[in-house]
């Protein structure tokens, strides 16, 4: 996985209201709604 990918994806959480979530066990990226 790359990381630097990763933590670019997470950064962009704070600024828009959809946000990715690695999720390290299942492998998969899940949208999640920040209210």
């Amino acid at each position: 996985m790359n990381l630097n990918a990763f933590y670019v994806k997470a950064r962009t959480c704070y600024r828009v209201p959809i946000c990715c979530h690695y999720n390290l066990f299942s492998g998969r990226f899940y949208l999640t709604i920040l209210s």
